[in-house]
């Protein structure tokens, strides 16, 4: 036989999860919807005094007349408030404001939720149910009621805003956690590696945790679009930040008076809450997909 008629074998490259993840979310059109949204929303945030043409603090009361905000023109594309500051500068620095607040709450719950989670599952008896009636009765008020009461305890500002709905969100992710380490500790590889001696804590730590966190990261992401709708309910309140800051629920909250004369301060910082939230929606029902076994 020729050399011209064997056949090469190219080796086989194996994919990593994270590969796999990737091209399973690239597959779909709405997860790449929400993938260049939430894209967009940190770039936003990130360059935000590149982006805004003005300052959002400062104001210019000359065209404030009684009753009366100019609308969108030449200089200013989306207007200007009530106290003569550019709109459009005030939502782009809004996306700053509610990616921390979003980030940040996340953060908090999944460090609270993944901690009470993991030790409920991992000791069982008397700890899961001390621990899951503490779930039950925090998941039993309203998050954003009992946002507000924490938040109300802490005191105003953006990091007990942060704090609040961290807090709010632990519960979800600590019942999620539990029931999936539940599940996965009644597997066939956990009983093999208990009977070879392997110690629970180990399994626990090692096989386990790693394995039940596919739903938690689905959740987290999730979880960012309702801490963004919770950040600005708690602004909307007077909770988060100082008034003049610019936040997208304080500044619907400052539109009130003004909301039949002018409702495009109202419409911008609102439509910019929706689209933001969708985009995380459409991003964590990508991840939830790709993340499922099935």
């Amino acid at each position: 036989m020729s050399l011209a008629h064997v056949e090469v074998l190219q080796p086989q490259v194996s994919t990593g999860p994270a590969v796999a993840l990737w091209r399973r979310v690239r597959a779909s059109r709405s997860g790449m919807a929400g993938l260049m949204i939430v894209g967009g929303f940190v770039l936003v945030a990130v360059f935000a005094p590149l982006l805004a043409p003005y300052d959002p603090l400062a104001g210019d009361l000359t065209d404030i007349r009684p009753g009366r905000v100019p609308g969108p023109s030449a200089e200013h594309p989306l207007g200007l408030d009530e106290q003569g500051r550019d709109e459009l500068s005030r939502v782009i620095y809004g996306a700053r404001h509610s990616l921390v607040v979003g980030v940040g709450s996340v953060a908090i719950g999944m460090m609270l939720g993944v901690v009470l989670g993991a030790l409920a599952a991992g000791f069982g008896g008397w700890v899961d149910a001390v621990l899951m009636r503490l779930v039950d009765v925090l998941l039993a008020v309203p998050a954003l009621f009992l946002a507000i009461a924490v938040a109300a305890a802490i005191g105003p500002g953006l990091l007990p805003a942060t704090i609040a709905i961290g807090v709010t969100s632990a519960p979800l992710v600590a019942r999620l956690l539990r029931s999936t380490m539940a599940a996965q500790l009644e597997s066939g590889y956990v009983a093999a590696a208990t009977a070879t001696g392997v110690p629970r804590p180990r399994i626990v730590v090692h096989h386990v945790l790693p394995n039940s966190v596919g739903p938690v990261i689905v959740a987290a992401t999730l979880g960012m679009g309702l801490a963004i709708l919770e950040a600005a309910g708690l602004s909307f309140l007077g909770l988060v930040g100082d008034p003049s800051s610019p936040e997208w629920g304080r500044m619907l909250a400052a539109t009130q008076r003004s909301l039949q004369t002018s409702p495009q301060l109202a419409l911008f910082p609102g439509l910019a809450i929706v689209v933001v939230v969708v985009g995380f929606n459409l991003l964590g029902e990508a991840l939830r997909q790709a993340l499922d076994p099935r």
